[in-house]
């Protein structure tokens, strides 16, 4: 008899139905490997197993599946018109009890598996970093905890020392992973700039050593007190599944910022999508102490990619642009219980107040941060990023 029946069940409240479809990476102690996956309610459905059964368009590179790799590069890397007739047939297949799919009880007990079961692993491998963290070797996935970094700060006496951080931080982004090639020397417009050119979006939480950045920043810039670690969350939400959520920026008006920035027109150039953050003090209960919306950047989204290829530099096939810290405006939220920004520096105001229902300032040891962010899709369901989290470590 068949573990999993039609339909498979998607409460309500849940972040994964079947508008959203994105694209993870998962593994069982039971199976070969890490490979493709969507998710579905509480449930994790393995797209290598669907593309071997020749349920899905059959993407073949260097004689493996797409979907069989230890990563979605190869899919991130195809025509955005593949993409998303492939996520229209896994859609497809999970709605319908008809399809192919739910006639084969052995291909369905196999490819359906609780996330609560199932190890998730980084979506991409990442071939150049957001831009201040500088290091590939430090993104991570969510839930990896981390050790308090070392850098270089100045003591209360006002003399530098290599150090563990004081003023250990968290910053909440969303990444862009790109899907199309800029070749080294060309330069983009804002408006050539489409949905091609982005795979999807994950959370990213560009931790930050204030202490460690300020000693760096003059005269160089932030270096170290980036690099140590970025967190990264294990859903990639591509764009098709966020079209009702699109928006104008708040601030920018037209012709606002540089000619080579501009837009033709700044409608639908970024998404309305809500961003919470939670902070576990060690030994306390969970508690939310900041909300904001992407929508409130100053930048559009093609905008920030277009200037990050604007010197020449090009752009490769998953690379992953951060937004910077996404803040809000006090103004436009009636509820002045939590905070509207995006980082703790901002929210405690380097330690000159208390973070909102949490306390203190920046981060102490074993504290856990959690951040999701969610946008309203297709019959009004709720398209979520997932959660992104991970705890502090004392330093060695």
């Amino acid at each position: 008899m068949a573990k999993f029946k039609f339909p498979i069940p998607v409460g309500e409240e849940s972040p994964f139905p079947v508008e959203n479809i994105p694209f993870g990476v998962f593994s069982t102690s039971s199976s070969s490997g890490p490979r493709g996956c969507t998710a579905i309610g509480d449930y994790v459905l393995d797209l290598a197993a669907l593309e071997k059964s020749s349920l899905l368009e059959r993407i073949i590179d260097g004689g493996n599946l797409a979907f069989s790799k230890p990563h979605l590069n190869t899919f991130a890397a195809l025509p955005d018109s593949t993409r998303s007739r492939t996520r229209t047939q896994i859609a497809e297949l999970l709605a319908d009890s008809s399809s192919t799919l739910w006639k084969n009880e052995t291909l369905v007990d196999a490819a359906f598996h609780l996330q609560a079961d199932v190890q998730m692993h980084l979506p991409i491998d990442v071939t150049d970093p957001i831009a201040y963290n500088g290091r590939v070797s430090s993104i991570v996935l969510s839930k990896t905890d981390f050790r308090r970094p070392h850098g270089v700060s100045k003591g209360d006496d006002d003399v530098p020392r290599h150090q563990p951080s004081r003023k250990l931080d968290y910053e909440l982004e969303i990444g862009m992973i790109i899907s199309k090639d800029v070749p080294f020397g060309d330069l983009l417009r804002p408006d050539e700039v489409d949905d091609g050119h982005i795979f999807g979006f994950v959370l990213i939480n560009d931790w930050s050593a204030r202490d460690f950045q300020g000693y760096e920043s003059n005269p160089v810039g932030p270096f170290n007190s980036k690099s140590f670690v970025a967190s990264v969350s294990p859903w990639v939400i591509v764009p098709e599944a966020l079209a009702l959520a699109r928006a104008s920026p708040l601030h920018q008006k037209e012709n606002d910022v540089q000619p080579y920035l501009r837009h033709a027109s700044l409608k639908d150039t970024i998404f309305d999508v809500d961003t919470d953050a939670y902070i576990t003090r060690a030994g306390a209960d969970k508690q939310k102490v900041s909300t904001s919306n992407l929508k409130h950047s100053y930048f559009s989204l093609a905008q920030m990619i277009m200037h990050r290829a604007s010197s020449g530099c090009g752009l490769r096939k998953c690379e992953l642009i951060g937004t910077g810290t996404i803040s809000s405006p006090d103004s436009e939220y009636p509820d002045n219980s939590v905070g509207h920004t995006g980082c703790l520096w901002e929210l405690a105001l380097n330690e000159t107040r208390e973070v909102p229902n949490a306390g203190g300032g920046f981060l102490n040891d074993g504290d856990t941060i959690t951040f999701n962010a969610w946008a309203t899709g297709k019959n009004g369901r709720r398209i979520s990023f997932g959660n992104l989290t991970a705890t502090v470590l004392p330093a060695l």
